[in-house]
Formats: structure tokens, C-alpha cells, sequence
């Protein structure tokens, strides 16, 4: 992205089903289709040639039921517009992200792991972390404290998802998916900024969120 002004409007259109957008490798907003599949937003460029915008788009699955469509596409559907005279935005670099069990053992010995805190800004943020048994494993329960939205994965599975509007706020992690000495831990983190840090807790109760009426 480039131009002369300080300021670019950018319009993503058909989000299908959540996005998490970046600009310049700091988060700008998110896109969920249960609110809105369309979003609009100004943001700051900090030079008139070489902006980056990364989006990246979760695929929240699909319903068989009820009036659900039989056919539901899933990506941006149909573009992301920039200025006044929404000019599309063409050229992008695509990158499927499906955590399968040899994606992730690389990333967990290959990755360029770094200090945290400090908080990154990225909105997207892969954390590592480790939970030690030092007897026979039992089951317990996941918890994730000051999450946005994102995955939980425990020794090359995926355990999870979350996000901070709940409902459910522990997740139940069965013995044997743990071993007696190091477990390690994942997070992956799709709303990362300056509010968003996730924690994780080990603790000894469910807790499925407060139940609707």
C-alpha cells in the first residue's frame, strides 16, 4: 500500500466468518460476520510506498440445520477496497494455516521464539509456554486469562478454541493427552494488541460460562 496522504480508508467486504487485520505490523481492527461481514476503517500509513496489510481470516465452520445455506463459502468474498474510489487491492500473498500435527512440531523446534512480555502488537502472536507433571498425569482444565480469540494446543493437539466472550471459560484436558515431565503449550492468539495478553491457568473445575435463558 502507498500514497500521498497520512490517512488510507480501507473497506474489506463479505468476511466470511471472523478477520483479524493488521497494518503495518500493528493491529487495526477485526471483522466478525455475526456483527457485520463488512467493516470500514482509516488508518495511519507511515510511508507512501511500503504499507503492509495482513489479514487473516478464520474459518468458523458450517451449520447443517435449520435455515443455515447448504453452500457457504468461507474466505473474503468479495474484496478489500482502498479510498474514496475503492480501488481493489490485487497481488496477494496467500498462506493456508491448518495446524496439523507436522506444522506444528516444526514450529515448536524452528520457531524464533522470543521474550514475553512485553505484549507484541502484531495482532497475531504464536506463544509457547510448558506445564510440568511431576507425578502420573490427571486430568485438568485449560484456562486462558486476558485472551482475545484464538486456539489452545497441548502437545502437538489442539485442545481449543477461545475467545473472550466466552461462554465457555475452562476446557477439560484429559490425562492422557499429558506426559509426566515437560508438556508444552501453545497459544495461538489472533487479536494480540496492547489490552489483549493471553495467560494460561491449569485449574481443577469446569466452568462452561453462564447459561442463556
Amino acid at each position: 500500500l502507498g500514497g500521498t496522504s497520512d490517512e488510507v480508508t480501507l473497506e474489506i467486504q463479505e468476511v466470511h466468518d471472523f478477520a483479524s487485520v493488521s497494518f503495518n505490523g500493528k493491529f487495526a481492527f477485526k471483522v466478525d460476520r455475526h456483527e457485520s461481514p463488512n467493516k470500514t476503517s482509516t488508518l495511519q500509513q507511515i510511508s507512501e510506498t511500503s504499507n503492509v496489510l495482513d489479514v487473516l481470516v478464520e474459518n468458523c465452520g458450517r451449520l447443517s440445520y435449520g435455515k443455515a445455506p447448504l453452500i457457504d463459502r468461507k474466505g473474503i468474498l468479495k474484496g478489500v477496497y482502498r479510498g474514496t474510489s475503492k480501488e481493489e487491492l490485487q497481488g496477494w500473498d496467500m498462506h493456508p494455516l491448518e495446524f496439523r500435527a507436522q506444522l506444528i512440531a516444526r514450529l515448536v523446534e524452528d520457531g524464533d521464539w522470543q521474550k514475553y512480555p512485553p505484549p507484541p502488537k502484531s495482532g497475531v502472536v504464536l506463544l509457547r509456554g510448558s506445564l510440568i507433571v511431576e507425578g502420573p498425569p490427571r486430568d485438568t482444565f485449560l484456562k486462558i486469562n486476558n485472551g482475545g480469540r484464538g486456539i489452545a494446543i497441548i502437545n502437538d493437539e489442539i485442545l481449543a478454541r477461545y475467545q473472550s466472550g466466552g461462554p465457555q471459560k475452562t476446557f477439560y484436558v484429559p490425562a492422557p493427552l499429558l506426559v509426566q515431565g515437560e508438556n508444552v503449550v501453545l497459544v495461538f492468539e489472533i487479536l494480540q494488541h496492547d489490552q489483549v495478553h493471553p495467560e494460561v491457568e491449569f485449574v481443577d473445575n469446569l466452568d462452561l460460562g453462564q447459561a442463556a435463558d
